[in-house]
């Protein structure tokens, strides 16, 4: 039995010898942070890369130092009331990582869509710059307006009058290749659908604010950016399956 206790005794000893060297191996020593709130340490290093990522700041260095210091003091108090384990905050977490998610899809999706306008898009444009035109623009969804008079098939329609320049991206795009009389196919516009009737194209107005080639090819290659991310949206939804139950829904009115 004594050999046993012996042998119990210098286990015990041994695990704390390597727990006491891996403490020592792994602790930050004292000349290598600069913050140091309760437990937990900033690192100079540390400090230095969250600095170099922050805007120009008044006071400088020093006054970032502050803000780390109340920042960390307030996660403590936090963690201490046990927020972080309360579901406001765990829904709050899952959201902001969504969000992320999302954010960061639809960023590198769109940085890969390319598109040149043609030289005729670009040629139609010029033509229609600096020129009043006169349009009918029908919804052909859910667009409640009560100003506006019903079409002959009730959907409802307005006539417009105003320099190309001036009209909303979607409607300049899809009028380029219109002739008068012609109508274009559905147009999204602020999540309406509608179909745009070309009538009238007035003649060349002398303006100051003409638009350079550099300011149609950007709007043309924006629109047709913005055009092919909607394809490839509407496939997602298309090859998803989805199920909405109405009925399921409990909608409040105000």
């Amino acid at each position: 039995m004594r050999y046993i206790a012996y042998f119990v005794l210098a286990l015990i000893v041994t695990i704390l010898g390597l727990y006491l060297m891996y403490r020592w191996s792994h602790t930050i020593p004292v000349k290598d942070y600069v913050i140091r709130v309760n437990g937990k340490l900033i690192t100079a290093s540390e400090f230095s890369h969250q600095l170099n990522r922050q805007p120009v700041l008044l006071g400088g260095s020093a006054n970032y130092a502050e803000s780390l210091v109340t920042r960390e003091l307030l996660i403590q108090e936090a963690k201490r009331q046990k927020i972080d384990q309360e579901e406001p905050f765990r829904q709050a977490l899952k959201n902001f990582y969504e969000q992320s998610l999302i954010k960061i899809l639809v960023d590198r999706k769109m940085r890969s869509i390319t598109y040149t306008p043609t030289p005729e898009e670009i040629s139609a444009y010029k033509k229609l710059s600096g020129r009043k035109v006169t349009f009918i623009l029908t919804s052909i969804g859910n667009m409640p307006n009560k100003a506006r008079h019903k079409g002959a098939k009730g959907n409802v329609s307005n006539e417009l009058t105003d320099l190309f320049d001036n009209i909303a991206l979607p409607i300049r795009i899809s009028m380029l290749f219109l002739k008068p009389g012609e109508k274009s196919g559905p147009v999204n516009i602020l999540g309406g659908r509608y179909v745009i009737e070309l009538k009238r194209i007035g003649p060349p107005i002398h303006t100051n604010n003409k638009v350079s080639d550099d300011e149609i090819v950007s709007a043309i290659r924006e629109y047709r950016r913005e055009e092919i991310f909607k394809k490839w949206l509407d496939k997602l939804r298309k090859n998803a399956k989805v199920e909405i139950h109405t009925k399921n829904i409990e909608i409040k009115k105000p």
